[in-house]
């Protein structure tokens, strides 16, 4: 699902490869080359199969997980998403499909997304309300 968001925009670049491989590592226990190795492979399948087995995965994800590390997944894919300093309308649409896909109501995934409101396209250039 990682590479899913990163590839939304066709390209990954490097910085969210690193943010990806970081995350990786973080939540699975993997040391960096393996991290690394594991991310080189979703890449490869983002790729390659696109949006194929996207649906698959993440049902599976859902079904084997409990909410809070769902809402840490989505959290992880804003911050992979925003490791190149801007979070693209096509990642942005990307992840508000994973978070459906996931259960979320939409209230509850704009929720998780407002941390990353300042890093988010649509939003850029845009005012601050008093609420965030």
């Amino acid at each position: 699902m990682l590479a899913r968001v990163a590839n939304a925009d066709l390209r990954i670049e490097e910085s969210e490869a690193r943010a990806m491989e970081r995350v990786v590592a973080e939540t699975s226990g993997l040391g960096p080359a393996e991290a690394a190795l594991a991310v080189e492979i979703a890449k490869s399948q983002a790729r390659l199969a696109g949006g194929t087995e996207n649906y698959v995965v993440t049902r599976e994800f859902r079904r084997l997980s409990e909410r809070e590390e769902r809402v840490k997944l989505v959290e992880c894919l804003y911050a992979v998403a925003a490791a190149d300093g801007t979070i693209s309308i096509p990642e942005s649409a990307e992840i508000a499909r994973i978070a459906e896909e996931l259960g979320f109501l939409p209230a509850e995934a704009v929720a998780i997304r407002a941390p990353w409101r300042d890093r988010l396209a649509e939003m850029q250039g845009l005012p601050k309300n008093e609420n965030g």
